[in-house]
């Protein structure tokens, strides 16, 4: 399974909102937690590769990026 820049703005805009309950990252449905650290990860290392491909991702969904 690919997590693509787009992933993991959309898992921030619109499935990071709760803290419970399933969550779904570029196809990966699963409990919140282990979710959760997934896209945590993927977007550190965007954050790292490709900053300004994540600031538009992000701002593209309505999300200001504080990095």
């Amino acid at each position: 399974m690919r997590v693509r820049i787009a992933d993991v703005a959309k898992y921030y805009a619109r499935e990071a909102c709760s803290m419970s309950g399933c969550r779904t990252l570029a196809g990966i449905v699963g409990d919140w937690r282990p979710i959760d650290y997934i896209a945590q990860d993927c977007l550190e290392y965007f954050k790292r590769v490709n900053v300004e491909g994540m600031r538009k991702a992000a701002r593209k969904l309505g999300l200001e990026p504080k990095f």
